[in-house]
């Protein structure tokens, strides 16, 4: 039997009720979340009611498959945005933001050119603009990603490009550290790059980069017939929220002619308050910066940002005006953003940055920053006045690393030993589904990492953190070493 429904329409009284139930899940989830377990997981096995279901021919009241959607799928995640959740770098979220997405994917917005969006690419030229202001950066250019990945994949073909032309990859390098996020790697191999052209430099006790070994790579590498053309500088690392120098790398940048890239994912976004822009200083000399808005500026995924200091060479880029969109061709001053990145069909990220902003106002923003500050000192005293514990690295950038050395500075019982034990209490915290937190490595060194820039986190959930960390040592270290 035919769909008798062939124009895949509700009617409006089933829209309604069905948006209604749908945004009251929404705000459910949001008040419900400081009372809720951090997530859960189940395996293929307990999913495969909907892994191997097959093809329905036939359709289903609405409802009833929102339901399924909230029972059966909806639970199955972790919460990223949940108060209590420190792991990897937490995406907060705003409620006006979940309605921006909303309405942009209502309205089924193409954001790809200004011909047939010109409203939607005013306000992401608006929003660009917001995000250079708060950065601290000149004027320039940019756009709207999916994610930092995507920018900076982004960022390091627009350097590619300037910096070596039509020529190609051929003999050309690029230089991270081993600090650099993943998508470096990812990014260099997308490119078509060997991987001796991926140069990694090495780091200082600080964990940034070296600039005197940059300087004697570039030297040495030209002397080989090499063509250096970007440079990669971490505003504020994954795992430690470490800054490099950025001032030194753009003198050695300009000198060598050489893009100068920031990876600003996560750092970036302190730039908002002075002492943010304090630990970002030189910023505003970088050739291009990714920044993650769903990160620190409390957006839901997805939505990363790339801004370049100069807007022509995105588009000299990217630029391509085949014959079936000649017609769609813009001036300079009405943009079409799909010459200026990978993505043709786009959808409308900016709305949701935008709309925060015009709800909320910059100060909030700026407030909820420096707050994140604030809990990250705080819980760094606190866990240095805990018996056998001791802070790595940090507080920086709202980011700290800590590691359980039972009383010992010196680590008594072997470095190795006690790795041990910092996975096994990060995997106990981890289980207890109270607190989301895993680990990282500093120097050799198994650190558990806390990143406390959700602005809904509570002290009540600091001193949650903690009663969960002393359960876990009791549960995994002998009580003779406990605290030793």
């Amino acid at each position: 039997m035919m769909d008798t429904n062939p124009r895949l329409t509700l009617d409006p009284v089933q829209m309604t009720a069905l948006g209604d139930d749908a945004v009251r899940a929404v705000v459910d989830h949001y008040i419900s979340l400081p009372d809720r377990p951090i997530g859960a997981t189940s395996t293929a096995t307990e999913l495969g009611d909907i892994l191997h279901e097959p093809l329905p021919a036939q359709g289903d009241d609405p409802h009833k498959v929102l339901d399924v959607v909230r029972e059966r799928v909806l639970s199955q995640i972790v919460a990223q945005d949940h108060p209590r959740y420190f792991a990897t770098v937490p995406s907060a979220s705003n409620f006006v933001a979940v309605v921006a997405d909303t309405l942009a994917s209502g309205f089924n917005v193409f954001a790809g050119n200004w011909a047939e969006g010109s409203g939607p690419a005013a306000v992401e030229l608006a929003a660009l603009r917001w995000l250079r202001e708060m950065c601290g950066l000149p004027e320039g250019g940019g756009l709207f990603t999916t994610g930092g990945s995507m920018a900076n994949l982004t960022a390091l073909a627009t350097a590619r490009y300037n910096r070596l032309g039509d020529r190609g990859l051929a003999r050309g390098t690029l230089y991270v550290t081993e600090q650099s996020h993943s998508c470096f790697i990812r990014s260099a191999r997308i490119l078509g790059m060997e991987p001796e052209q991926l140069r990694m430099v090495p780091t200082r006790e600080d964990l940034t980069m070296d600039v005197a070994a940059l300087r004697e790579m570039l030297r040495a590498d030209r002397a080989e017939g090499w063509r250096p053309f970007c440079v990669v500088a971490n505003v504020g690392t994954t795992r430690t929220a470490a800054v490099d120098p950025l001032p030194e790398l753009a003198r050695v940048c300009r000198e060598e002619e050489i893009w100068l890239h920031g990876d600003g994912a996560f750092g970036a976004a302190a730039a908002i308050i002075p002492e943010g822009r304090r630990a970002l200083s030189g910023i505003e000399e970088l050739d291009s910066l990714s920044i993650d808005p769903h990160k620190w500026w409390f957006q839901p995924f997805e939505i990363g940002g790339l801004l370049v200091k100069d807007a022509r060479t995105l588009r000299d880029t990217y630029r391509v005006v085949p014959d079936y969109l000649a017609d769609l061709d813009a001036d300079e001053n009405e943009i079409n953003f799909y010459d200026h990145g990978i993505q043709l069909t786009r959808s409308f990220r900016a709305l949701k940055l935008w709309m925060s902003l015009k709800t909320f106002g910059a100060d909030s923003f700026r407030a909820a920053v420096d707050g994140a500050f604030r809990r990250a000192e705080r819980l760094a005293g606190r866990i240095v006045a805990e018996p056998g514990w001791r802070v790595e690295t940090g507080p920086q950038l709202a980011t700290l690393t800590f590691r359980y050395t039972g009383g010992s500075p010196g680590g008594e019982g072997g470095t190795e030993a006690l790795n041990e034990v910092n996975r096994a209490i990060a995997d106990h915290t981890m289980a207890s589904n109270r607190i989301g937190l895993h680990t990282t490595a500093v120097h050799g060194r198994t650190v558990l990492r806390i990143c406390m820039i959700n602005p809904r986190t509570t002290a009540q959930d600091e001193d949650a953190l903690l009663d969960v960390l002393r359960e876990a040592v009791r549960a995994v270290v002998p009580a003779e070493r406990q605290g030793a």
